[in-house]
């Protein structure tokens, strides 16, 4: 059982840009207080793979280390029931507490009974038809990236644009997230929680790929899904209207005092650097302009993304082989540090610059 346990932690991390799963020791040691005894021995087996290399974590000082099945075990996963009564209660305890976190959202929390069911059988029977399309789109972007590294661009940014467009999740990373949160909305185990920072929901339903969503049902009846267009660049407008400048200030603030990376990256800085509420201020008294109205009559109108695309095309002669693409590319631009903006990758930040200065 503890040995399943220890599996399962990795099986239902992410793979992160190391290639390996991240896990802090402290997690192992919750369940397993002698867990690396149970590391070495799956690792003598060709289970699993280490990386004993230490990662920092980016907001801290913490380090972790990388974990990963070996390919003979990462096309496949089986669900095994844990007896071992310390991991049981552990386990009882922690869901609780993450239950517990959800008490400001329990309009969410509600529906989340034994009327949520999944038609388990026909969505793992569609599972080995996703994994194997997913695997031939995995195997035609990885070529395609192949393909492009060995061409010569005249423009590198154009390169680094090309290449970032063929990036494609590992097809078992999708896989397995499926699997588990159906194996896991089957058990009525939703691990529910409310991230600390910014209150957002997350459940199996969160998890779970889209495609799988369609065989969940609520009673017995199907659900619907609603979705708003270009959302993230509609509730970017909150951020442009002025009389909202003092209820944007007043929750940053909030977050800072809430949140312990935003804190220990302030206390980092020197003692004469502004507030970020000082810094949010005057970036936004200095955002008015033509651009910004075209900007908001673009996304009220839901056409920002093929104006967007539009531009890209024209400038750089790139075009997006999705949507999905095109609206990864579209996020990096509003999330990502303007203190790449002059790399060669940061070509699309600079388009959408030339568009909307302000």
């Amino acid at each position: 059982d503890k040995l399943i346990w220890v599996l399962s932690e990795i099986a239902d991390n992410p793979i992160t840009l190391s290639g390996y799963a991240e896990i802090h020791s402290k997690r192992f040691r919750q369940f397993v207080h002698n867990y690396n005894a149970y590391l070495e021995f799956a690792e003598r087996i060709n289970l699993i793979k280490r990386d004993m290399q230490y990662y920092y974590d980016v907001f801290s000082t913490s380090k972790v280390r990388g974990y990963k099945f070996t390919e003979g075990y990462s096309s496949s996963l089986q669900g095994f029931e844990i007896n071992y009564l310390p991991i049981v209660k552990k386990a009882a305890r922690e869901r609780a507490g993450r239950i517990e976190s959800c008490s400001s959202n329990k309009h969410l929390t509600c529906w989340f009974n034994p009327g949520l069911t999944v038609d388990c059988d026909s969505a793992i029977d569609y599972l080995g038809i996703y994994y194997t399309e997913k695997k031939k789109e995995y195997e035609i972007l990885t070529q395609k990236r192949e393909a492009i590294r060995s061409t010569w661009y005249e423009d590198y940014s154009q390169k680094c644009l090309a290449l970032k467009q063929c990036e494609c999740k590992d097809p078992y990373e999708s896989y397995k997230r499926a699997f588990i949160s159906i194996d896991r909305i089957k058990d009525q185990d939703h691990c529910l929680s409310t991230d600390p920072t910014v209150n957002r929901f997350h459940s199996t339903i969160t998890m779970m790929p889209s495609d799988f969503r369609n065989f969940l049902k609520y009673d017995g009846k199907e659900l619907v899904c609603l979705d708003i267009r270009n959302s993230q660049a509609f509730f970017s407008l909150c951020l442009l209207e002025e009389s909202n400048i003092g209820k944007i200030i007043e929750a940053v603030e909030k977050l800072n005092l809430k949140d312990n990376k935003l804190h220990n990256i302030k206390n980092r800085l020197p003692s004469n650097y502004p507030s970020s509420s000082i810094i949010l201020s005057e970036s936004l008294q200095q955002v008015y302009g033509q651009e910004v109205e075209r900007y908001k009559n673009l996304v009220l109108s839901g056409h920002i993304y093929d104006h967007f695309e539009q531009a890209i095309s024209d400038e750089l002669g790139v075009t997006f082989p999705s949507r999905k693409a095109l609206k990864a590319e579209f996020f990096r631009i509003m999330y990502s540090s303007n203190r790449c903006f002059g790399q060669p990758a940061a070509a699309p930040k600079r388009v959408f610059y030339d568009l909307f200065p302000g």
